[in-house]
């Protein structure tokens, strides 16, 4: 029954299930614990058994940026990256809705402030985390270490930037945030640092990934 479940419902599926797991242990640890070495550990170990139970689907993005950087590098079209991002963001929503059975409540709860350096390191996280993930899932050699590489790299800027950027590695975390313009300048910034990164990555003219071409 599950061959007969077609390629872009699988591709739904996947992404919708890391990203829920990422939002769910991320934000609950931070809730619940909040010990900075904890979050960042329970943050990479998400990403790492996520990309290696599900990156044989969709290429374990869990992550809007990513999806971001692979439709800008042609690795995904248009429609494929949209399908991605409809996941992510329901995978998030349910993570966030699951919270509560913890007796944690976040989603829209949060008055976060950001100062411009906070800013600029939002923009710095995310060209070092998508040129790490561009850079790895590149071709079938480099993809074994795909979860341990972009998992270790979530665990190091998660730690490193936690205490001014609570952890925020990812643009559905505004899901949280109840201030509209907080949300629109981590967003902005996150972007900036995709784009960065991804424009880097193509002009150092690394080969072309075997990657989902679906219209």
């Amino acid at each position: 029954m599950m061959s007969n479940i077609s390629l872009k419902t699988r591709y739904f599926m996947a992404e919708f299930y890391g990203t829920f797991l990422m939002i769910f242990l991320g934000v609950g640890v931070f809730s619940i614990i909040g010990n900075y070495l904890s979050i960042a550990l329970i943050v990479g170990a998400a990403y790492l058994l996520s990309a290696y139970t599900l990156d044989h689907i969709s290429h374990a993005h869990f992550n809007p940026i990513i999806t971001l950087a692979a439709w800008i590098d042609q690795r995904l079209t248009l429609k494929t990256a949209l399908l991605y991002w409809g996941a992510q963001l329901g995978g998030a929503i349910f993570g966030y809705l699951s919270l509560p059975l913890f007796n944690v409540q976040v989603l829209f709860s949060r008055s976060l402030s950001f100062s411009a350096r906070d800013y600029g390191l939002f923009a710095f996280v995310a060209y070092i985390l998508v040129y790490v993930y561009l850079a790895v899932s590149e071709n079938d050699k480099k993809r074994p270490f795909l979860g341990l590489a972009v998992g270790s790299t979530y665990m190091a800027l998660t730690l490193l930037t936690i205490s001014s950027t609570f952890g925020i590695l990812n643009p559905l975390r505004a899901l949280e945030m109840t201030s509209i313009v907080p949300v629109i300048l981590m967003i902005l910034s996150l972007a900036s640092g995709t784009l960065l990164a991804t424009l880097f990555y193509k002009g150092l003219a690394y080969q072309a990934t075997k990657y989902q071409k679906h219209a």
